[in-house]
């Protein structure tokens, strides 16, 4: 297989603050607890202890000092021991810096691999920052003073849209817990809010926008400052005192915005704590006393409720370089891509939520602020907005985000290993897939990549010179640096590395904005959200950027379509399609606000998933095995515990019996117990181990257990004295020149486009109507109930157009559209429509009729000139469809055998396509891209081959049919005579349509042509249009090229010599 993902040149190595030989070390221990005390004596671990868990260490220093319960109680005493076991077992064992001080470290893939064991001098690099909760808590109380607030720049809410008499919104209010709680607002729009959504879209001055209130308003300073105060209280005028997603601390941007001030005293003080402590970064002593001075400090300001978890965030850099050998990453990612194309599962994103989008908005790009308004459009989730009380809380149906869709096909992969796990039986030997084995489930379809990919591999300790072996634990990614970016603060040269990364990685497209997602679910979050600047624009919702306006893209800036299967956004000012990425590993799925995450989650439309895991239909089973691909680790053996096998357990934990309770279930010596990516390592062997997951497990019904793969390498190895690592891999698809760039799809109104565009309500020009009825019954409902109507209103002179239209959105149904010279005129066609529509429903040929509001796809037929004209053309392809049903009814009351109704609508095509395109060549290739086109849509990639040849086997098949085309006789004959009448009026339309077109660009022209076509066929085809286009594209290209070909001159042939 070609190559599809290479490394990028640098990676990032995590490993925890201790090597794994503490847990060797307490299980030999004479006394486990004076052990696990006695490590709390080394200052990185106590200070790791204090930045975790403020009150762990608060108990531990009372234990030290003789004071409080943990002293007097024997029980209060257990379980501090416990906490600072459990703690102790993480620092050991958890690659996951978050207040562990586990450490990362940069490595660059070059020769050798100075990163392969433990390091031989440990070295840490504090970057401390104040816990952004904390830190918001603080600016949130220092902009209660109003004389502070004058001296600062205000920016009106990037979620500010008006719709109508009213401006929308988003607010927050902080609950109890000090979680962010966001909620939709309305306020009446008027003149002021008006100049405030104008002038504020970039930070202005509060001096500056009080001068505008009052010099436009004619009102008082004093007056015009009471209403700015007010909307800042109301959250609608935002400050910009940090951005959202910064590499920088808050406090330290919000205090380099302003200039001094009363209000400050308290910050600038807390801030020289802070630099103090910035200033002994990388000493070896343990900082918690200034620490807890600086803590002492914030108490001061905002008391301590809200510091239950600290007021710092410490992550912590390995300084030194690291390389990793080339030939060992190209190896390990040789048998990732391998893993990959094996695994990559593209799965329905929002379905259910796409096919109420296209009810609600068909195939228009609409403004996205109008689309996922609350009110106006479709929010996501699909649910009421309105906040109730009552159902506050509870998890009911019907609240979702609409996924829909029901079990996902098994991959040959999966087929292959659950033959190998069945036919095995009970035993436990890992299943070892070999390249052979994969390479007998065939040659997969390659996927469709993103720009850039992430692996998360974990290096198993091995033995001095030996080749490691590597655990899988994730492959994926929309941009690579999902993992990677909240650490560039810790280091330039990863910022660097980081930058040049997903700049190579997006120049390929350099048509397309990348624009990066900045919104703040919660103060807290904050943490994890730090990242460098790493896209040209960003897309801002309900969070700050300190970029230029024209950098930052807000909902109201712009559009939203759904193109077949997918959302497509584009920015309304250069109509250049912008491509979301959020560059951090925030779950945006977990109780966000319904845009944000529906914001975030178009980047999963990039990509599939990839990585095996075990089908749902085997979960059940009591033990899993190991599953390796030529020797990386894909996933761990897993054994499931009941409410009996962890009672035995207990006992055999009580009775000193865990070797033989261990043997009896074939575990390994160590093992993890997992909380989604928390993992607590248990050493079997060890009582004090086992009695932390008795603690955690004893109570629950069932508890999983895997293997732990570092520990029983090293033990295997002998190698304790090593790290637990892990490596994030960033990946890149193989560099290609940059394409030319693509110009934006034609939309002459984009630029103002604020809703849905250009609307025609009911009766004001145009009748709309919505007949729902059986697709075996629209034809009647047409010829017996509709023609009638519109022939007479033709004859007297009373349409200016009308066509109809088949449309599936949940139910199959025809769309009627009139014109009238008039409105009277119009209103009394629609009081007989309406008649004889009732006396069809009387009759049982429909069930509904509903009107609706027009709307023209004005940017479609290349702008309103193109739309009148396509109008007129719609009207034709509407009479010819009336005149067919004309045709087919009469000949079954002469009892003839009429042809299939395919085949006048080939015959059809086949002219249209003429007229449209004179030229054979433009003509072919014309059919030749619809024919492709719905053929994906209809099979997708994976099954395009083997429908072409289903299609050229169904065209043979019906090559009598088609012979018939040539002769003209019977009702085909009188079907292409139709044709024939209305050619002269349809060619003049065209003809006016196409020096139209000639003014626009070539994209937009030929898109248009193909959408005459579409819609003329539309009209023909009984049901299920769309699937009768995926062949009749493809026949009538098969029909010009056979005609082409009769028509080509053959060769003179020379004489033998």
């Amino acid at each position: 297989m070609k190559e599809l993902i290479a490394p990028a040149g640098f990676a990032l190595l995590r490993h925890p603050l201790l090597p794994l030989r503490h847990f060797q070390d307490w299980q030999q221990s004479q006394d486990a607890e004076s052990f696990i005390l006695a490590l709390y004596a080394q200052p990185w671990l106590e200070e790791g202890l204090y930045v975790s868990s403020p009150s762990l260490h608060a108990r531990l220093l009372e234990l030290r000092q003789g004071t409080g319960e943990v002293s007097r109680l024997p029980t209060e005493r257990r379980k501090l021991v416990a906490s600072l076991a459990r703690f102790l077992s993480r620092a050991a064992y958890r690659c996951t810096p978050f207040g562990l001080f586990a450490q990362v470290q940069l490595a660059t893939i070059g020769s050798g691999e100075a990163a392969a064991g433990a390091p031989a001098t440990h070295a840490l690099q504090r970057g401390i920052h104040l816990d952004s909760g904390v830190e918001a808590c603080l600016l949130e109380r220092a902009l209660q003073d109003h004389g502070w607030r004058e001296r600062l720049s205000w920016q009106i809410s990037n979620t500010a849209v008006r719709c109508g008499e009213h401006l929308s919104y988003v607010d927050w209010i902080y609950q109890a817990n000090r979680q962010r709680s966001y909620r939709a607002v309305e306020l009446v729009h008027g003149e002021a809010l008006q100049l405030l959504l104008d002038a504020a879209q970039a930070p202005r001055d509060f001096g500056a926008l009080n001068g505008l209130l009052c010099r436009q308003l004619e009102v008082e300073p004093a007056e015009a400052a009471a209403f700015l105060h007010e909307l800042i209280d109301r959250r609608l005028l935002l400050p910009l005192l940090a951005p959202t997603a910064s590499p920088g601390c808050s406090l330290d941007q919000a205090l380099s915005r302003t200039a001094p001030h009363p209000a400050l005293e308290a910050l600038l003080d807390i801030q020289r704590q802070l630099q103090g402590l910035r200033s002994r970064a990388d000493s070896a002593e343990s900082l918690v006393p200034a620490y807890q001075a600086l803590r002492t400090r914030i108490e001061a300001e905002i008391g301590s409720e809200d510091l239950s978890r600290g007021v710092l965030q410490i992550d912590t850099l390995d300084p030194r370089p690291a390389q990793l050998d080339p030939a060992l990453v190209a190896g390990l990612v040789a048998r990732l891509q391998e893993v990959m194309v094996h695994t990559a599962r593209r799965t329905a994103q929002r379905q259910d939520y796409k096919r109420l989008f296209r009810e609600r908005f068909e195939e228009r790009e609409v403004n996205l602020a109008y689309a996922l308004h609350p009110e106006l459009g479709l929010p996501y989730p699909n649910r009421g907005s309105l906040a109730s009380p009552l159902l506050e809380g509870l998890k009911l149906g019907g609240a979702g985000g609409g996924e829909g869709g029901g079990a996902l096909p098994m991959l040959p992969l999966e087929r292959l290993v659950l033959s190998r796990l069945f036919a095995q039986g009970g035993q436990a030997a890992p299943i070892e897939l070999s390249a052979a084995d994969l390479k007998s489930l065939g040659q997969p379809a390659e996927p469709s990549l993103p720009e850039g990919l992430y692996a998360q591999v974990a290096r198993l300790p091995a033995s001095l010179g030996q080749p490691p072996q590597f655990e899988l634990r994730g492959l994926g990614g929309r941009n690579g640096l999902e993992l990677v970016a909240r650490f560039c603060h810790l280091s330039p040269q990863l910022g660097e590395a980081a930058a040049r990364y997903a700049r190579e990685g997006r120049d390929e497209q350099p048509d397309c904005l990348y624009a990066e997602l900045i919104h703040h679910p919660q103060d807290r979050l904050l943490n994890i959200l730090r990242r460098p600047a790493l896209a040209s624009h960003e897309l801002v919702y309900a969070g700050s950027s300190d970029r230029p306006r024209e950098q930052q893209l807000w909902l109201s800036d712009l559009s939203i379509q759904l193109v077949g299967d997918r959302f497509v956004l584009r920015e309304l000012r250069s109509g250049r399609r912008v491509i979301p990425r959020l560059s951090s590993a925030h779950n945006y799925s977990a109780r966000q606000l319904g845009t944000y995450e529906f914001l975030a989650g178009l980047q999963d439309e990039d990509g599939p998933w990839m990585g095996f895991a075990w089908p749902q239909a085997v979960q059940h089973l009591p033990f899993l095995p190991r599953v390796a691909y030529e020797g990386l680790i894909l996933v761990r053996a897993r054994w499931s515990l009941d409410a009996a096998g962890i009672e035995a357990l207990n006992k055999a934990s009580a009775q000193g019996s865990l070797a033989a309770w261990r043997a009896e279930r074939g575990l390994p010596r160590f093992a993890t117990w997992d909380q989604h990516d928390n993992h607590l390592p248990v050493d079997l062997d060890n009582p004090g181990s086992v009695g932390l997951l008795l603690d955690e497990i004893i109570k629950l019904p069932q508890a999983l257990l895997h293997e732990c793969l570092a520990l029983n390498a090293a033990e295997q190895h002998q190698a304790f004295d090593q790290h637990s690592q892990e490596w994030l891999l960033p990946l890149q698809r193989p560099r290609s020149a940059p394409g030319p760039a693509q110009a934006a799809a034609w939309h002459p109104q984009r630029q103002t486009l604020v809703a849905e565009g250009e609307r025609h309500p009911c009766l004001e020009d145009w009748i709309y109507l919505r007949l729902y009825t059986g697709a075996g019954y629209a034809d009647r409902l047409l010829r017996e109930h509709i023609a009638p109507l519109i022939r007479e209103a033709q004859a007297q002179g009373q349409l200016k157009a009308w066509f109809v239209v088949r449309y599936q959105d949940s139910f199959e149904h025809l769309r009627l559209r009139c014109r009238a010279v008039d409105r009277d005129t119009l209103v009394q066609l629609h009081q007989r429509l309406q008649a004889s529509l009732a006396q069809a429903q009387r009759r049982g040929l429909l069930w509904r009729v509903q009107a609706d509001d027009y709307l023209p796809e004005i940017e479609r037929y290349g702008g309103a000139q193109g739309m009148a004209l396509a109008e007129q053309l719609f009207a034709l392809d509407s009479d010819e469809l009336l005149a067919l049903l004309d045709i087919e009814a009469a000949a079954g009351e002469a009892g003839a055998e009429a042809p299939p109704r395919w085949l006048h609508a080939l015959a059809s095509l086949d002219s249209y396509a003429g007229l449209l395109c004179p030229d054979p060549a433009r003509r072919e290739a014309l059919l030749d891209k619809l024919a492709r086109q719905f053929l994906e849509e209809q099979t997708g990639s994976a099954g395009r081959s083997a429908a072409l040849v289903a299609i050229g086997a169904r065209f043979r098949e019906f090559r009598r049919e088609l012979e018939g085309l040539h002769k003209g006789e019977g009702s085909l004959g009188r079907w292409q005579a139709v044709h024939a009448a209305h050619a002269p009026a349809r060619l003049q339309l065209l003809q006016a349509l196409q020096a139209h077109l000639e003014t626009l660009p070539e994209l937009q022209r030929e898109s248009v042509l193909e959408s005459l076509l579409h819609m003329h066929c539309n009209r023909l085809a009984p049901s299920e249009p769309r699937r009768h286009e995926t062949l009749l594209y493809d026949f009538a290209r098969r029909l010009l090229r056979g005609r082409q070909a009769r028509r080509a001159p053959v060769a003179a042939v020379e004489p033998a010599a």
